[in-house]
């Protein structure tokens, strides 16, 4: 039994060195990503819409139990473009927890009703766990964050006509008035 325990053990440290090389590898391109479209000055914030992994956190706001002892709770990890709690905008990953619509999908990142969110992280920044579940969906999010951006570009072109026919609309009433 112990040539055999040995013999796993030797397996493990090698599937450990291939898995810690894969997800430096994997991390190391999204922060690329990330670099890239922080110099492009987005600032629009776009999630990846998909029901959020779920995992545990335990934070230290969450409830006590009966004995006071702090309880781990239920939460979703979603994965989008936006500002991380460290004020950098990049792609993150936020954890929700509460409800049962803490894993509702909400494309522009906000809370589902009686949810909360624990933090924004800089993807590298998150659990490897996270990470390499959450991975796969990187080329979605920049997919909306491009829908997101021409949304928001058609909203800012529709507000500027409708201000440029105000203001025209004012300087014809002044005109008017002063002459």
């Amino acid at each position: 039994m112990c040539a055999d325990l040995a013999k796993e053990l030797s397996r493990i440290s090698a599937s450990a060195a291939k898995l810690n090389s894969a997800a430096d590898s994997l991390t190391q391109q999204v922060v690329a990503l990330s670099d890239h479209l922080q110099q492009q000055q987005v600032g629009v914030s776009c999630y990846f819409t998909r029901e959020g992994f779920r995992g545990r956190t335990d934070d230290p706001e969450d409830e006590r139990d009966s004995q006071g002892r702090q309880r781990a709770t239920s939460c979703c990890y979603f994965l989008g473009f936006d500002k991380a709690d460290n004020g950098k905008w990049c792609v993150v990953v936020a954890c929700r927890t509460g409800n049962e619509n803490a894993c509702e999908p909400r494309s522009d990142g906000a809370e589902a009703p009686g949810t909360r969110t624990l933090w924004v992280r800089p993807f590298e920044a998150c659990p490897r766990n996270v990470r390499l579940a959450l991975a796969p969906y990187v080329p979605d999010v920049i997919k909306g964050l491009a829908a997101a951006v021409d949304c928001v570009i058609n909203s800012a072109q529709v507000s500027l006509s409708k201000l440029e026919k105000v203001s025209k609309e004012l300087e014809a009433a002044l005109a008017k008035k002063r002459g």
